[in-house]
């Protein structure tokens, strides 16, 4: 199984400090209506914990905007027409550190080890679940786990499943992730053509 990890060590830190300020009791329930499904899009997004308060209207605004991030990343890096020479614009919400260890593991990080033998890939089924850290009312961090499952055409006809965790802060004007955790990327099945 091949993993990856990408720790942002000072961007921890204040999440800790946030953390260890806030006297709010953790909520480690999912809340039932907190899964939101969009149109035309087999990706279930909930919140499964929250620790601090965050009032309903707060928690539905970071839910949409950390899932908004991780369906781009999953689109850009594993769904649609291929082949594709690039695919590290999928690394497009990711912090500069982030983003530069991101492009030397994409391999991992995306369907590139299969874009020369596919045509196209299509979601079939995918999860979003979110941790979300708060204090003074505000999301001060978000850890998303992921899973998506992906139909291949082409010379290597599949079905992929990759699944994984993105730690987020909040930056001026949405989220960025500062570090990821990738359990396994896309495989072709043994004996396809390489």
């Amino acid at each position: 199984m091949s993993r990856s990890k990408l720790a942002g060590v000072l961007a921890l830190v204040p999440l800790f400090a946030v953390g260890a300020c806030s006297s709010s009791e953790p909520s480690t329930s999912p809340d039932p209506t907190s899964s939101a499904t969009v149109a035309s899009d087999p990706t279930v997004v909930s919140v499964a914990s929250l620790t601090g308060k965050l009032d309903d209207a707060a928690r539905s605004g970071v839910s949409e905007a950390v899932a908004t991030v991780v369906s781009d990343y999953l689109d850009a890096a594993y769904l649609g027409d291929f082949p594709r020479a690039d695919l590290s614009g999928a690394f497009g919400s990711f912090t500069a550190g982030a983003k530069a260890r991101a492009v030397k593991d994409q391999d991992l990080l995306t369907s590139a080890a299969l874009s020369d033998q596919i045509t196209s890939a299509t979601e079939t089924a995918g999860t979003v679940a979110l941790d979300i850290l708060a204090s003074r009312g505000q999301a001060a961090g978000v850890t998303a786990r992921w899973t998506l499952t992906f139909d291949t055409e082409g010379a290597l006809a599949s079905t992929q499943t990759v699944r994984g965790s993105f730690d987020l802060t909040p930056v001026e004007g949405g989220w960025q992730v500062f570090g990821y955790d990738v359990e396994q990327g896309p495989t072709a099945p043994t004996g396809a053509v390489q």
